[in-house]
């Protein structure tokens, strides 16, 4: 014969009766109470209204804190989405950057004889010349369209001062 498990018996029992009024305890009380509330479980009276305009005004502000909370997460997941993305890039143009340099200048050392190293101190000479010469390029532009843009403001300022006052600043001080 088998193994025969021993039956488990809870060891108390507890039931929750409903307890009839207490001599102390007026049934006007407890009718009054049941009057606050309709069959539904509705409150009645201003203050049923007030409780509930509360829970329905707490309802709403969750809900638009809800919407707010995950208008953020959106945000953040993504800029930390196109973050990666424009990593992803940047390593893919930087990767193809040094193998363009390094079969240049691959091909510029077998030009030279198999002297390698010439050629790439000739790419690495002539790419930081570019840099060079394109920054401070643009830096001359940049400064010429700065000046220019401060020259046209305050020559328009100039003209609308003699069309408003019959002469501008220069003309009246006598500069």
């Amino acid at each position: 014969m088998g193994f025969v498990p021993p039956v488990r018996r809870p060891i108390a029992v507890f039931e929750i009766v409903a307890m009839p009024f207490s001599a102390e305890q007026s049934r006007d009380e407890n009718s009054h109470a049941a009057k606050a509330d309709d069959h539904n479980g509705h409150a009645d009276g201003l203050g049923g209204l007030i409780g509930e305009f509360k829970e329905y005004a707490s309802y709403f502000v969750s809900a638009r804190w809800d919407g707010v909370k995950l208008s953020i997460r959106q945000v953040v997941l993504y800029t930390i989405l196109g973050l990666l993305g424009l990593c992803v890039i940047a390593a893919f143009l930087a990767t193809a950057v040094v193998l363009l340099l390094d079969g240049v200048a691959g091909g510029l050392g077998v030009l030279f004889g198999g002297r390698l190293w010439l050629g790439n101190l000739v790419v690495g000479v002539v790419i930081l010349g570019l840099l060079a010469g394109g920054t401070i390029l643009g830096m001359k532009r940049f400064k010429a369209k700065s000046r220019q843009k401060t020259v046209e403001k305050y020559e328009s300022r100039k003209h609308q001062q003699r069309t408003r006052f019959g002469c501008d600043l220069h003309q009246r001080t006598g500069g």
